[in-house]
């Protein structure tokens, strides 16, 4: 209990989104929809893994043991100082993570996470989804000041470039838009 405290204090004080600091509240408590939680609750449910097909889907195969996941991971600058991470569960991994990194370098690895899963989600559910740099590019550029990425190390950005005239949204953005108002209404 002791080290709880701390833990949690430090969450709700990181710099994220909300919607981030819930999904990591409740990806630490396992209670996210991973096959092997949904089978343990009596779901007739193929417990495989939907992206690699080779392994039972827990929590931290979709977001860290996943070959095809791996593929994303090795794309940040910064897997290299989390790569040998073993972990339990994803709270075991989340606190090794956090002792390993830089505030900003471990808020990237949340959204990482958090783009990993909703990818996952979109691809589980026959949307359309995204490839491994496609998808740092959209979790990055949604959710930007971070500098865990390559080109941004120690380096002031360049401010926004301004543009003349309209750019549509990602389609990304207008399906989800669709979604919560289908729910809504």
């Amino acid at each position: 209990m002791d080290r709880i405290h701390p833990w949690w204090k430090m969450w709700w004080k990181l710099t994220l989104p909300p919607l981030m600091k819930l999904f990591g509240w409740k990806l630490c408590q396992n209670w996210l929809s991973a096959k092997t939680n949904l089978h343990h609750t009596g779901m007739s449910i193929d417990p495989t893994c939907s992206i690699c097909a080779k392994y039972v889907e827990s929590l931290s195969h979709a977001l860290w043991t996943c070959d095809k996941v791996k593929t994303v991971w090795k794309l940040m600058p910064c897997y290299k100082l989390i790569k040998d991470s073993r972990g339990n569960s994803m709270m075991d991994l989340l606190v090794e993570f956090q002792q390993k990194l830089a505030k900003e370098e471990f808020e990237d690895v949340i959204k990482v996470l958090w783009a990993i899963w909703e990818n996952r989600n979109r691809q589980w559910n026959h949307f359309p989804y995204m490839s491994g740099p496609r998808l740092l590019d959209w979790v990055f550029s949604s959710y930007p000041n971070s500098d865990c990425r390559e080109n941004q190390n120690n380096q002031t950005s360049a401010p926004a470039a301004h543009h003349d005239r309209w750019l549509a949204p990602l389609r990304v953005f207008f399906v989800y838009t669709v979604m919560l108002l289908s729910i809504l209404l």
